[in-house]
C-alpha cells in the first residue's frame, strides 16, 4: 500500500515496481487509523498490530506508511503514549538487545 502522491517516488527506487501494481484504487487513509494488521514477521498468525495515525508521516518520500519502535525514536515514543503502547527498550546500557527480550 503507497500514498498515491508518493508512486513515482517509489518507482525510481524499486526496479520492476510499475509491474506488480495490483489495484489502482484510492481511499482516504484516515480510514485505517485503528484498523489492524498481520505481520509475516510475526511468531503467530494471530499477532495482530495497530495502525496508528501521526503527523510526522509525510508524503515527500517513501510510502506514505512507517514502522515505530515507541522505545527507540522521540516521535514514535509519542506515538506510544498517546495510544497507550509499551515503551520498554530493549537496548542495554553497553548498546546490546537485553537478554529479556532476545
Amino acid at each position: 500500500m503507497i500514498s498515491c502522491d508518493l508512486i513515482d517516488f517509489v518507482q525510481k527506487f524499486v526496479p520492476g515496481f510499475h509491474n506488480s501494481i495490483k489495484n489502482n484504487e484510492t481511499f482516504d487513509g484516515s480510514l485505517l487509523s485503528n484498523s489492524f494488521y498481520s505481520s509475516i514477521f510475526s511468531e503467530k498468525e494471530t499477532d495482530l498490530f495497530p495502525l496508528l495515525p501521526s503527523d510526522h508521516v509525510g508524503n515527500k518520500q517513501g510510502t506514505g506508511l512507517v514502522h515505530i519502535a515507541p522505545a527507540l525514536g522521540q516521535d514514535d515514543f509519542k506515538i506510544g503514549i498517546r495510544h497507550g503502547l509499551t515503551t520498554d527498550c530493549v537496548i542495554g546500557y553497553r548498546i546490546y538487545f537485553s537478554i529479556l527480550f532476545v
